[in-house]
């Protein structure tokens, strides 16, 4: 629960409210995803976040560029229910995920949850719904899991294409410049 005076009240315990990392603008905003597309890559360039998306390294830049540390917690959750979740104490954030499912469907999940975090959408701890409906990936009920879906959908598929274009490989200098070149405009455009 966000109070008047900016501190989210988890477990009983007053927390200074992480604010977005992204521009989120009002829902009647004119072009809101677009806006929302367009900050999430300015903040991935200012991260450095490149073709090579390690999952570990993403977790650790957004928790410096938030000012505190995430942990990741693989956990065995209720099927059918979510995948995952991220709850914030004074010592950070710790996302729990599916440790029961692909690797391929934990990292989405883990970066949904990162969303949450570049979104500032973390709910505290008392107020987290852990009744299987607010986190299932295509539950788009809510603004704040729409708006996470989308931040998460822009960080994966940057990675795919991005990497698509960084493994061909170059037999000549100046090719493998060339694709420098070419990799660059392609990434967080």
């Amino acid at each position: 629960m966000v109070s008047q005076c900016g501190l989210v009240h988890c477990a009983g315990m007053s927390l200074p409210c992480c604010p977005p990392l992204i521009d989120v603008p009002a829902d009647s905003a004119l072009w809101r995803h677009a806006r929302i597309r367009s900050s999430t890559r300015g903040l991935l360039r200012r991260l450095r976040i490149g073709a090579e998306l390690d999952r570990d390294d993403l977790v650790r830049r957004v928790g410096e560029a938030a000012g505190l540390p995430i942990e990741l917690e693989p956990t065995v959750l209720p099927a059918p229910g979510f995948f995952g979740m991220t709850l914030r104490d004074r010592e950070g954030y710790v996302i729990f995920f599916q440790r029961e499912t692909t690797l391929r469907h934990q990292t989405h999940h883990i970066v949904h949850e990162l969303a949450h975090i570049l979104c500032g959408t973390v709910e505290s701890v008392e107020n987290e719904k852990t009744d299987g409906g607010a986190h299932r990936r295509g539950d788009y009920a809510t603004r704040d899991e729409r708006d996470a879906e989308v931040v998460a959908s822009i960080i994966l598929s940057w990675a795919t294409v991005a990497a698509e274009v960084a493994s061909t490989p170059q037999s000549s200098p100046t090719r493998h410049r060339l694709a420098a070149a070419l990799e660059d405009s392609v990434a967080w455009t």
